[in-house]
């Protein structure tokens, strides 16, 4: 979903991280980016301290700031019972509009007192900004003695401090300036509820064991975690995320993607320079968003179609939905994939948790019936599906990050061709096997070859720091691109329309 201009800003608090060899430290920062940048398009403030961070923040049109530490990182997971999917920032967005507050975190309780602990923490700049930007950790003279707070909660369950009570604020701790600044101010200092707080992970390690265990699957070890005896020594945060990495990496190129998780928006009215009808459409082999793409920029008999992906199966699958399936009852349908196409030689990408042996035919029913609200009902989408499968398919093998000739060599220079290439150099696959840099390299590589050989393909998908490329033609946007430069904590270029990908 996208984010207000005025929204949220992100910090990347750049804090030592003591029990880490200082080889793996640049591993942990990149992992907390490129974990951020799964829901986050906007600029990352990095700085060693909070203070440095919040200052910058304050110089932008944000409200709020939220500060990440390294080695802490934002799970990416599909929530089945959400129309946009579940992510960390539309939470913390719905969650800080309905709270006065300067700062919320973790309230940690210990023998000196409250304190703000580690990991995360929101600001609210504009109230941070009137109280004069307190300090994070006050240096408090002498003899001062910390204000007593009491734990209470509202009645959803949120749990903030209060002034009075039984406990103090531990006045030495990192975090104490901003507590008693807000508690002064009658700002209640807020616990992340939950459900924010369930969507983060800290990786860093607490011991040596610890340390160990995690630098044993970094980057291309992480087959290793089918072992059990390989997971010995994890924390429980470490282990639960890595088998989400796992499961992705090793998976995901036999996956397939019966509906999109990202939004159709950036795709529901053709740039002004496309008249239409798409004379190619390259798409990777996932949903329905290139029979989207079809609907709104036009099709006609000639329209021929050229289905790439890293995964043969979803090559497969896609096949068979063409040649087979008449567009309706695809929840039938679907029940004949896993059949035809089993798990877990098939890899299917559904939501949390959920397996073809375990999601029920309710689950998938909800699943296709918003899928049929995009199209104004089955009928409108039955009509589309009918044409499209007169139309001429092929199919391409072909990983962009790794084998992109094996596309390009059939990419013709129209002027109302289309490609929708989706996050394919923002993957797990790619986040956890390549570094920033080398998806860089790899994905401006191919970007030079479209504008070459496609100067106006119009171009659908996100870069390598997965932000949005859409309504733009190939040519165009390589010059732009190329004067930019943008580096992994800007923005980047602006885009037509910002959406999740």
């Amino acid at each position: 979903m996208a984010m207000p201009a005025d929204g949220l800003l992100f910090g990347l608090l750049d804090a030592p991280l003591e029990a880490v060899l200082p080889e793996l430290r640049p591993t942990y920062r990149e992992l907390t980016l490129a974990w951020t940048r799964f829901g986050y398009r906007g600029e990352i403030i990095e700085e060693r301290s909070v203070d440095a961070i919040l200052a910058r923040a304050c110089a932008s049109t944000v409200r709020y700031c939220v500060v990440l530490t390294s080695g802490w990182v934002i799970k990416e997971f599909w929530q089945a019972d959400r129309d946009d999917g579940g992510d960390f920032m539309t939470d913390v967005m719905a969650w800080v509009t309905v709270r006065h507050f300067l700062v919320a975190g973790r309230l940690d309780l210990t023998e000196a007192g409250y304190r703000l602990g580690g990991g995360v923490m929101i600001v609210d700049l504009q109230r941070y900004e009137a109280l004069g930007r307190p300090p994070f950790q006050d240096s408090p003279p002498p003899g001062h003695v910390p204000p007593r707070v009491t734990l209470n909660r509202d009645g959803d369950g949120t749990e903030r401090l209060d002034p009075d009570g039984d406990e103090r604020l531990d006045g030495a701790a990192a975090g104490s300036g901003l507590l008693a600044a807000s508690l002064r101010a009658g700002f209640s200092p807020f616990a992340l509820p939950p459900r924010l707080t369930g969507y983060l992970a800290d990786l860093a390690p607490r011991n040596a064991a610890q340390q160990k265990a995690f630098a044993g699957f970094a980057k291309s070890d992480i087959g290793r975690f089918g072992d059990p005896a390989a997971r010995r020594g994890l924390s429980a945060e470490q282990a639960e995320f890595l088998e989400s990495v796992y499961l992705q990496t090793q998976n995901s190129r036999h996956g397939v993607f019966l509906w999109n998780i990202e939004p159709y928006d950036d795709v529901e009215s053709p740039p002004p320079d496309h008249d239409g009808p798409v004379t190619s459409l390259y798409s990777v082999a996932a949903g329905f968003k290139p029979n989207r793409i079809l609907a709104t920029h036009g099709l006609d008999a000639t329209t021929r179609i050229v289905f790439f992906d890293y995964s043969r199966r979803a090559l497969e699958v896609r096949r068979e939905l063409v040649e087979v399936w008449d567009g309706r009852d695809f929840v039938d349908f679907a029940l004949h994939l896993f059949e035809k196409f089993p798990h877990p030689r098939t890899f299917y990408q559904l939501w949390q948790g959920a397996t073809p042996e375990t999601v029920s035919r309710d689950e998938l029913q909800g699943i296709w019936n918003r899928e049929l609200a995009r199209w104004g009902g089955g009928e409108n989408f039955a009509a589309q599906w009918r044409d499209y499968r007169e139309l001429e398919h092929s199919y391409i093998h072909c990983d962009l990050l790794q084998t992109p000739e094996a596309l390009l060599v059939d990419v013709r220079d129209e002027r109302n061709a289309v490609m929708w290439f989706s996050n394919a150099f923002f993957t797990f696959q790619a986040n956890w096997h390549m570094s920033f840099a080398e998806r860089r390299t790899r994905y401006e590589s191919f970007s030079r070859a479209l504008a070459s050989a496609a100067p106006a393909l119009h171009l659908y998908g996100a870069d390598f720091n997965n932000r949005n490329v859409n309504c733009v033609q190939a040519a165009d946007y390589w010059a732009t691109y190329s004067a930019t430069a943008a580096g992994e904590l800007d923005r980047g270029m602006s885009s037509r329309h910002a959406v999740r990908m």
